[in-house]
């Protein structure tokens, strides 16, 4: 019993570490976007929003700030206190941030190597959600 414990503590608390790591990621990158809107700081050039009707960086900037950078402190904090809808909202997220680096792939082809890094990071987090020892925390 003890073996099952310590092992549903780390995957709760690997979990909780990435959802952490990825709101500190969409708020800084999404908070850089939303003061300089041109993509600028991020060394991005308006020519990566060609394929879409926007012209500058405010609704990425948005999406990362809002989606990938408090959505995640709120579900990091409801997995730590066990709540009911914690669970799936991390799967949630997980899935959307597989879908968000599927959609900039899509986009503009080959991937950067933040892109598999993130792409990655949200298979992580679909999978510890999968795991049966953090599905029964919930």
């Amino acid at each position: 019993m003890n073996q099952s414990k310590s092992s549903f503590s780390k995957l709760l608390t690997a979990l909780i570490i990435l959802l952490l790591l990825l709101g500190i990621g969409g708020l800084g990158g999404g908070i850089v976007m939303l003061l300089e809107p041109s993509g600028a700081l991020l060394n991005l050039t308006p020519d990566f929003l060609d394929p879409l009707p926007i012209s500058n960086f405010i609704l990425p900037g948005l999406f990362l700030t809002i989606v990938m950078g408090f959505f995640p402190f709120i579900i990091s904090w409801g997995l730590y206190k066990r709540a009911p809808w914690a669970w799936n909202a991390a799967a949630i997220q997980g899935v959307t941030l597989v879908l968000w680096i599927c959609f900039q792939i899509l986009l503009w082809g080959k991937p950067v190597g933040i892109q598999i890094v993130y792409l990655l990071w949200g298979i992580a987090i679909v999978g510890l959600c999968l795991t049966p020892s953090v599905r029964s925390s919930q």
